[in-house]
């Protein structure tokens, strides 16, 4: 008996053994939660004993990464499941309210008050809650897309009218209780009532005391009463009402003409730029500080800019014209009014065929803002003009040599002298002259790529002039040191390198033909002419003309920055590296991979320190990490933009940079941030007061009370 009892043990035993056995699972990164059918069972790396044979669903979950859930069958030999994590795109919420200083809460832990971006959030559902003891707390759930950059304006409202009426008895000049009033009015339908509120509230906006972050949020209740942004009555109570804002607007001008909310309000609900225009210029009158005169003249040109434009897109030419002179007339300093004088001159270039008045104007660009930093483009435009339009060879020369003692630093210095040389060459018939300056180009530019077409036509002039023998020396020279270049194709007259330049001619042809019907065949065939024949013409231009059709064609952006990268191996002379560099770092930011994408314009400033875009790469570094930019990196991208604004202090863009900068501060993730905006803000209107990111700051700083009401209140 006991023999048998014995034997059912081991049975029961041997049979449990049988159902169950050890699961391994490990992940890249480690460290990640591991559910097996629903229970927490540990981190990874991780051994889990005693597991049922059969199926079992099987997830890991690590912060940052996206879930891995799988179904798995456990059976008796060795189970191990090994799992590389992909990380998502983390979302950010970036929240505004009114009132401001609103305690915000993130699936029920407080992360600060609002202004504030809320970064690093995982995809999903989320709980949003906004409370202030004054206010009724506002609650919001939103579902997060990877990636995604939700914008949450919160607007809460008011416990109680008697507080809001209690809040304007005891202080007149309190703008927030007025608008908060007139909302609380608007949506019970008292709209008499809401209208009256906001006309108090208008006047007390020119108070000294009074804060501009109220002010600008008391018009901004204004714009979405009269645009409809919140539900307070049907279609025919919002066309009644309409006409009452614009009303309360043009009265609000008269009784506190230096209200400057009025103008910029009125002239954007009527959508009008000739009413814009008076508005804005009457305002100009109406101020009395800078600030607000400054304000005000970006605002004036950049309406009449617009109003050319149209006139010229209705080949309104005449009208065009007298606007566009109208603003650099009125309005010299706004940045409208430098774009109005480009234009201008491009209607003379292009529309009237008058190159004198296109030179004329370009001229008075280069007097006008001799820092900016078309200048040189357009000092080139000027030479051009004189010898392509008006063949005057002599001012021509005139001017490419007026650019290359301007600009002897810029990188189109070679190909300008270029130009010089074949006024005289092609134009004069000066060869001797001509001669001069391309053997000039010679010693000046040593490095330059375009050197093969110097020497060609060095060679080709004293064929000209009867030096055959010296003529050769220079083709040899160019064949030697060129042997890539087309040049070298033309003058080459060794038999075997020409039947060489001539089956690489017709594999690229025979290549390009394919592109049509077989865009991945085409590539493979351009690959083989840059293996088959690297020394000749075709090999770096097969490699870039497979890249772009890997990237634009066939949408492989991978195997595009590899064929890039084998032309910067194959070719690192090649004056076409610096734009395939950049086209590289592009690459990798359209693929939202931005770390490799910094890494690349960093490249590019190390490699080419001198190069004129290197100032463009390191704006698109900024970029990578900006506000709003899907990559936000708040440490990162103050220190690329202070390093922007210290290494290029000249560059026209840095306003915007600074304007970025700023925003960086503005939403408040540390002490201290506040202040910090208020600084940086108005250090860049004082020192920029006419860029076009004028208006855009302008709206922050009422936000972080430093708005130019609050000045000109207390000016007399």
């Amino acid at each position: 008996m006991r023999s048998l009892l014995a034997l059912l043990i081991i049975s029961v035993i041997q049979a449990g053994t049988a159902q169950s056995a050890k699961l391994q699972v490990d992940s890249e990164p480690i460290g990640a939660m591991v559910f097996l059918d629903g229970r927490y069972v540990g981190l990874t790396p991780l051994t889990i004993d005693g597991v049922a044979l059969g199926k079992h669903l099987l997830k890991l979950i690590k912060h940052g990464y996206k879930p891995w859930v799988n179904a798995i069958d456990v059976g008796e030999e060795e189970n191990k499941v090994s799992v590389r994590l992909s990380q998502y795109k983390p979302s950010s919420i970036s929240i505004t309210s009114v009132p401001t200083g609103v305690s915000v809460y993130l699936d029920n832990v407080l992360k600060g008050k609002t202004p504030i971006v809320l970064t690093d959030i995982e995809p999903g559902r989320h709980t949003i809650r906004l409370e202030h003891e004054d206010f009724i707390p506002y609650q919001s759930e939103v579902n997060l897309k990877e990636g995604e950059q939700l914008n949450i304006d919160a607007r809460l409202e008011s416990k109680n009218e008697l507080y809001l009426i209690g809040e304007i008895n005891a202080n007149p000049e309190n703008v927030r209780a007025y608008y908060e009033l007139a909302h609380f009015y608007m949506i019970r339908g008292r709209y008499d009532d809401a209208l009256k509120t906001l006309q108090a509230g208008i006047d007390a906006c020119t108070s000294p005391t009074a804060i501009t972050s109220d002010m600008c949020r008391m018009y901004q209740e204004i714009e979405r009463i009269y645009t409809g942004q919140f539900k307070f009555g049907d279609e025919n109570t919002l066309r009644e009402i309409r006409p009452k804002i614009l009303q309360l607007l043009e009265e609000g001008i008269k009784r506190t003409p230096r209200n400057h909310y009025n103008y910029v309000l009125l002239a954007e609900l009527l959508d009008s730029d000739e009413k814009a225009l008076e508005l804005y210029e009457m305002a100009l009158k109406a101020m009395r500080t800078e600030r607000a005169r400054s304000y005000f003249e970006v605002l004036a040109s950049s309406a009449l800019y617009k109003l050319a434009t149209k006139a010229l897109k209705g080949n309104e030419l005449t009208r065009a014209i007298a606007l566009f002179e109208e603003a650099v007339r009125k309005y010299p300093k706004a940045y409208a009014s430098r774009d109005a004088l480009l234009e201008l001159a491009n209607v003379y270039a292009n529309r009237l065929k008058d190159a004198r008045k296109a030179i004329e104007t370009w001229e008075r660009f280069i007097q006008l803002y001799p820092d900016d930093d078309r200048c040189p483009t357009i000092r080139l435009n000027i030479a051009d003009a004189y010898a392509n339009s008006l063949s005057d060879y002599e001012r021509a020369i005139a001017e490419y040599r007026r650019y290359l003692k301007d600009y002897p630093e810029r990188d189109d210095c070679p190909s300008v002298h270029m130009k010089l040389a074949q006024v005289y060459h092609q134009a004069l018939k000066d060869l001797k002259s001509a001669l001069k300056e391309y053997e000039a180009i010679l010693q000046l530019y040593p490095d330059w790529d375009g050197l093969a077409g110097v020497l060609k036509a060095i060679g080709d002039i004293l064929l000209q002039m009867g030096e055959k023998e010296k003529a050769e020396e220079k083709y040899a020279e160019l064949v030697k040191r060129f042997p890539r270049s087309l040049e070298a194709i033309y003058v080459d007259k060794d038999p075997e390198r020409r039947k060489y330049r001539q089956a690489a001619a017709k594999a690229y042809s025979e290549a390009y033909k394919l592109e049509q019907r077989n865009a991945v065949e085409a590539v493979e065939r351009y690959k083989a002419v840059a293996t088959e024949f690297k020394d000749s013409y075709y090999a770096p231009i097969s490699l870039l003309r497979a890249a772009y059709i890997c990237q634009y064609v066939l949408k492989d952006s991978k195997t595009a920055i590899a064929l890039r990268e084998k032309f910067l191996q194959l070719f690192p002379d090649d004056d076409r590296c610096e734009e395939v560099l950049l086209q590289i770092a592009s690459t990798y930011a359209s693929m939202k991979q931005y770390e490799e994408a910094a890494q690349k314009y960093e490249e590019f400033i190390k490699r080419y320190p001198k190069s004129d875009r290197c100032v463009y790469a390191q704006a698109n570094i900024i970029d990578l990490y900006r506000i709003w930019g899907g990559n936000y990196d708040r440490k990162k991208h103050i220190e690329e933009s202070l390093k922007l604004m210290r290494n290029y202090p000249y560059y026209d863009g840095i306003p915007s940079i600074w304007f970025y900068l700023a925003l960086n501060y503005y939403y408040q993730a540390y002490p201290g941030d506040k202040e910090r905006a208020q600084q940086e803000l108005l250090k860049l209107v004082q020192t920029y007061p006419y860029s076009s990111i004028r208006k855009s700051a302008e709206y922050y700083l009422d936000l972080i009370d430093a708005g130019l009401q609050g000045e000109e209140n207390k000016a007399r």
